[in-house]
């Protein structure tokens, strides 16, 4: 018997909202998640494209939060 594997996607609002929460910039994020420009974490933030898994790792950590917490 198949079963389909259940897509989850990044839930980028909470994103959005962690990131104001604890005060940080579009910038100053990306410096820690170890992008070389805002505007490359600013298309992620906006879904243009997809967050890479080590990043939502470190964005897990400096958020102190679960990286399942981030998937809806």
């Amino acid at each position: 018997m198949k079963t389909e594997i259940e897509r989850k996607t990044v839930n980028l609002k909470l994103l959005r909202e962690l990131r104001k929460r604890h005060h940080y910039t579009q910038t100053q994020v990306a410096k820690i998640i170890g992008l070389t420009s805002t505007d490359k974490y600013t298309r992620r933030e906006n879904g243009d494209y997809n967050f890479q898994a080590s990043e939502l790792m470190a964005l897990s950590e400096l958020y102190g939060v679960k990286m399942e917490k981030f998937f809806t």
